[in-house]
């Protein structure tokens, strides 16, 4: 864990900030200059991302958000281009995830396999059991 950690300093630093990006797209209010986008979900975030780096230490997208619209390519796109051009910031699966035994281990496959996130929330209403899975 002490990576992560170490990691998150390390953002707080660079940036000067704990600010936390959040990313929650909403397809229905994306703004018309990325409508017309072959991915608008992530043309959107992109330029939220660039437009906002070198003031944010953190960026936490909302995995419900791009699940609810069929958006996962996106939300993967979104990981891998913060990963690729902003290594340094800090991303976050925000998808409040929570269960036991085998269900815990795919949704931490899910979080640091398929989207390579730094870290994810959980919801302890399961207890501790199922975060240390995480």
């Amino acid at each position: 864990m002490s990576g992560f950690y170490d990691k998150l300093q390390a953002a707080w630093q660079s940036s000067q900030s704990l600010v936390c990006l959040g990313l929650d797209p909403d397809l229905a209010k994306l703004p018309a200059c990325v409508r017309s986008e072959k991915d608008p979900v992530f043309a959107f975030n992109k330029a939220i991302i660039d437009a906002t780096a070198p003031f944010i230490s953190c960026c936490k997208p909302q995995f419900a958000h791009y699940a609810g619209q069929d958006c996962l390519p996106s939300l993967r796109s979104t990981f891998e281009y913060l990963k690729s051009t902003y290594p340094h910031i800090v991303t976050i699966l925000d998808a409040k995830r929570g269960d036991i035994g085998s269900t815990a281990d795919y949704y931490a496959k899910e979080a640091f396999e398929i989207y390579d996130a730094d870290a994810v929330t959980v919801n302890a209403y399961m207890g501790g059991g199922h975060i240390a899975a995480l």
